[in-house]
């Protein structure tokens, strides 16, 4: 089954809406352990610039799964705030 990648997929970035200050997507920590990925060394990797290849090699996944990681992270950084009533 293909991945499919957000950036293609998020009508959110679209629309010219005023939207509430949260959401309940799932924090960066929880996305790279959901991946099997540890959370600490994918933002060390980060900070060392690797690539999304030589990511994808030392945490043993795919490419695609770095990339869309990678792009939570720059647009929506470490944190989700998951919103109550």
């Amino acid at each position: 089954m293909a991945e499919l990648d957000p950036r293609e997929h998020n009508d959110f970035n679209k629309s010219n809406t005023t939207h509430a200050p949260w959401s309940m997507d799932a924090s960066l920590k929880d996305k790279t352990f959901e991946a099997g990925v540890d959370y600490n060394e994918f933002v060390n990797k980060l900070r060392e610039q690797a690539s999304d290849s030589d990511m994808a090699k030392y945490f043993d996944v795919k490419e695609a799964t770095i990339s869309n990681l990678r792009w939570q992270f720059e647009e929506f950084g470490v944190n989700s705030i998951q919103g109550r009533d």
